[in-house]
């Protein structure tokens, strides 16, 4: 697995070059993404370890998907990830993570994590872009899913999916490890969708 330091370099270069290429400003860019111009600094500088819901509103901010901010390669039209290049973003001080596995960034921008939480653990997660929807899936132990202040279970076996441009939370209440694997999908900001919506109806998915 990707070590912190190396996730930060390429954070920190990424950040660098997504921000020269659309011309922005450390002003500009911390008016949009809602972060400090010093943070911002501190990332490009490699000087600072951001927490995932930092991330996450950089990555909006640049309209790109989390996993072109913290890429450690170069694009190629296939790409075989090894264990070795997984960036853990999110960890707990009891041992539990959140492991971005992989993500694209064609039209819609679609991110495979592996969740681990131990006993107790809670990652509370801010709002996504609007027409955001997550996928998650239960491998082991017991799943509480807050979403928009209200709660809903899923044991191993199980599958949830929902709206995630809400505030919500992943949490493991139980006696046991929980791992967990989830989809984010993120869709172009000139085009959103609902869980509702018809996917056979115009501008549906």
């Amino acid at each position: 697995m990707t070590s912190p330091e190396d996730t930060a370099a390429a954070l920190a270069r990424n950040a660098r070059r997504l921000r020269a290429a659309r011309g922005l400003t450390l002003d500009e860019l911390s008016r949009r993404a809602g972060v400090s111009r010093s943070m911002l600094i501190q990332i490009e500088q490699q000087r600072v370890n951001p927490t995932l819901a930092t991330l996450v509103r950089l990555a909006q901010a640049l309209d790109i998907g989390l996993a072109e901010l913290v890429e450690l390669g170069g694009r190629r039209r296939v790409r075989v990830i090894s264990g070795d290049d997984v960036a853990e973003l999110w960890a707990s001080p009891g041992g539990g993570s959140g492991r971005l596995l992989v993500g694209s960034d064609q039209l819609d921008r679609i991110e495979l994590w592996d969740w681990h939480l131990e006993p107790g653990d809670v990652h509370e997660a801010e709002a996504h872009a609007a027409g955001t929807a997550e996928i998650i899936h239960v491998l082991n132990g017991d799943l509480m899913l807050e979403v928009d202040g209200e709660s809903h279970a899923a044991a191993a076996g199980e599958s949830v999916i929902f709206s995630a441009d809400a505030d919500h939370s992943y949490g493991n209440n139980g006696a046991r490890p929980l791992r967990v694997i989830m989809i984010v999908i993120t869709p172009p900001a000139t085009k959103t969708f609902s869980l509702g919506d018809d996917p056979g109806a115009e501008g549906g998915r």
